[in-house]
């Protein structure tokens, strides 16, 4: 029989590697699923608050500035990718790029998470009086 000393050592280090490389999977994967909800919601109100600020004849880039400034990531960052607006329709178009940094993601050469949406809003005017209506 040989000489075994040592071989428990060596199995819990790679098993302890592969649970650190899980653990960080789950980890970076709800923050990028945090920072896509987060995205959604921002472009969201975003698109919703420019189509009020053509409605009311006011500054649609200070009006989406604020939206996106109270609406800002835990962590990370927004970055406007472009406007869309459609001023004869009342509809506006935001792309909005959410990135965060990673934790784990930097081992992999990952350096950020990202994800983008694009979203339209659009103002209706409904027959009667107080019958406007932003659609999503």
């Amino acid at each position: 029989m040989q000489n075994e000393t040592g071989s428990v050592l060596i199995i819990v280090t790679l098993l302890a590697a592969v649970l650190f490389g899980f653990v960080g999977l789950v980890i970076e994967t709800g923050r990028l699923h945090l920072l896509r909800t987060e995205t959604v919601r921002a472009a969201d109100a975003a698109v919703l608050a420019a189509v009020g600020a053509m409605r009311r004849d006011e500054s649609i880039d200070q009006a989406v500035d604020d939206i996106l400034a109270a609406n800002a990531p835990r962590s990370g960052q927004f970055i406007t990718i472009g406007f869309l607006p459609n001023f004869a329709e009342q509809e506006f178009g935001i792309v909005l790029r959410g990135e965060a940094p990673v934790i784990f993601g930097g081992f992999l050469g990952i350096p950020h998470l990202a994800t983008e949406k694009h979203s339209v809003a659009k103002h209706l005017v409904w027959p009667g009086p107080g019958r406007d209506v932003l659609i999503k």
